[in-house]
């Protein structure tokens, strides 16, 4: 076996290939620089095949460090993924733990992971858009495809890439409103500065499109889509208090999987789910179900301790501050 960071692109995309994860993309990687975050990119071969690839993040912990890997990192197997892991530590010696979301059952990786809460959806609901769109439609719960026909009887206008800004500011205020961690609204623009229409290589392999709804001047909804190899990705969304009788969350959707399915792609996922009505995402996971479509489980998010007692500190400080909110 042959553990090292790697620096060649397409070494790493080699493997990366038709797995769907664009959050490990090199690309991703590169946008996460641009928000001046530290990325590393680490390969684990066997017999001079890539076996292992993964992407991380660096966070800080008090002059210690761990590593994230959001979605990854993306193993053949179990073992390999074990083996990833336990050549990580001799990496830098001011790492504490390193945090991973595996796509693949843990089998024999999951004897030395502790189970962390979840960063990622550990849940997504995907549409197959290999379907007619008439059966699409009758694949839909009755209410969701009711509200489809009301919104398309309500003289919407469908807009692409217009008014960012309006865009960014109405998902951050829906965020707000649900109860839910907001990111900034330069964020959202900031994806879409790196991977839009006007943004030269880096829309390649990972294009970010803004769609939204309006009527007599008062947007709607709005979406934040990312199209990455065969699926789009509904990534970020808003609606607004005003109109919601017009129903145009409803047409928004339908309008963006009427686009991915016409431009050949095989999948549109949701991004996020939970069925649980105790749940925080509940309200809109209801929402989403509503499109029809499968849901699709991934492991969640384990941790891989390298010094326990560092480790136990962190966790300790976490409750806390969860307690002192």
């Amino acid at each position: 076996m042959n553990f090292f960071e790697t620096s060649d692109e397409n070494l790493y995309q080699s493997f990366l290939r038709g797995k769907r994860i664009f959050v490990q993309d090199w690309q991703w990687g590169e946008f996460q620089k641009a928000l001046g975050k530290d990325v590393h990119r680490f390969v684990l071969e066997n017999n001079g095949a890539v076996v292992v690839a993964g992407q991380a993040i660096v966070n800080t912990l008090r002059g210690k460090k761990y590593l994230y890997f959001p979605y990854g990192p993306m193993a053949d197997n179990p073992e390999h993924l074990r083996e990833f892991l336990e050549c990580l530590p001799g990496f830098d010696s001011a790492f504490v733990f390193v945090r991973i979301e595996p796509q693949l059952p843990l089998g024999s990786a999951a004897g030395n992971l502790i189970k962390s809460t979840d960063l990622s959806p550990h849940k997504t609901l995907i549409l197959q858009l290999d379907k007619t769109e008439e059966d699409l439609f009758a694949d839909m719960k009755p209410k969701t495809r009711y509200n489809i026909r009301i919104a398309g009887k309500k003289d919407l206008e469908i807009r692409r890439n217009e008014n960012l800004e309006e865009c960014a500011a109405l998902i951050v205020a829906t965020a707000k409103r649900a109860g839910i961690r907001a990111l900034p609204a330069d964020y959202y623009l900031k994806i879409f500065e790196f991977f839009g229409e006007n943004a030269g290589k880096n829309a390649k392999r990972i294009r970010a499109e803004f769609y939204s709804a309006w009527q007599n001047g008062d947007i709607l909804a709005a979406n934040l889509i990312i199209f990455y190899e065969d699926a789009a990705f509904y990534l970020f969304g808003g609606s607004s208090d005003k109109k919601k009788n017009l129903m145009a969350p409803y047409l928004l959707h339908w309008h963006a999987i009427h686009e991915a399915k016409s431009a050949g792609l095989k999948y549109y996922d949701f991004w996020g789910v939970e069925e649980d009505e105790n749940h925080p995402w509940h309200g809109f996971s209801r929402f989403k179900l509503g499109f029809g479509g499968r849901i699709e489980k991934y492991e969640g998010t384990y941790d891989y301790v390298f010094k326990k007692a560092w480790y136990n500190a962190y966790r300790v400080a976490r409750k806390l501050n969860r307690i002192l909110r």
